[in-house]
């Protein structure tokens, strides 16, 4: 998008110069004054052409994609006083640990991240030392989603399996 906020200056600078043609070319006689208006008009599109153009090619090389990742966990359990263990992938590829109740809904943003970026959730059983815990297993449902440039976030991953267990994990690499 072409912002004249940036171009003020040449703007005011081409008012000043063209008040100080149009005074000159009144004093011309009518065809030397229509060379003259030609060889302006000429001119002010020539530089209004290659300033468009430089502005474009500059918007197209700093205007990267910004993409968002989301990390949803949902869990159930017959044993309410357990704890989830998670790690997740960040914006800078290292790993962030969490520790959440077993029966919490849980969700976690980061960003904003590049292109090519490998989202990864791991999510295990964690709790107290109480064996009654041990031996019950988890209903673990996890997605992964991505929002490119502020747009809605998008389902790109999930593993929605009802069947019990005590750990699942998740990867997605964003490729669009």
């Amino acid at each position: 998008m072409f912002n004249f906020l940036e171009y003020q200056p040449i703007c005011r600078l081409c008012r000043v110069l063209s008040k100080e043609l149009f005074k000159h070319i009144y004093a011309l006689e009518p065809f030397t004054m229509q060379k003259t208006i030609y060889t302006f008009l000429t001119i002010l599109c020539l530089s209004l052409s290659l300033f468009s153009c430089e502005k474009e090619e500059i918007n197209s090389k700093t205007d990267a994609d910004k993409y968002y990742v989301k990390y949803v966990v949902d869990s159930s359990t017959g044993y309410p006083q357990g704890s989830l263990n998670l790690v997740i992938t960040t914006g800078n590829q290292q790993s962030q640990n969490y520790v959440i109740g077993s029966r919490s809904p849980w969700e976690h943003i980061i960003g904003p991240v590049n292109k090519e970026f490998k989202s990864t959730i791991y999510v295990t059983k964690g709790g107290p030392s109480d064996t009654r815990y041990w031996d019950t297993q988890l209903k673990l449902q996890i997605q992964i989603f991505v929002s490119k440039n502020d747009s809605p976030y998008v389902l790109k991953k999930s593993d929605n399996s009802v069947i019990l267990r005590n750990s699942v994990q998740l990867d997605f690499t964003i490729d669009y």
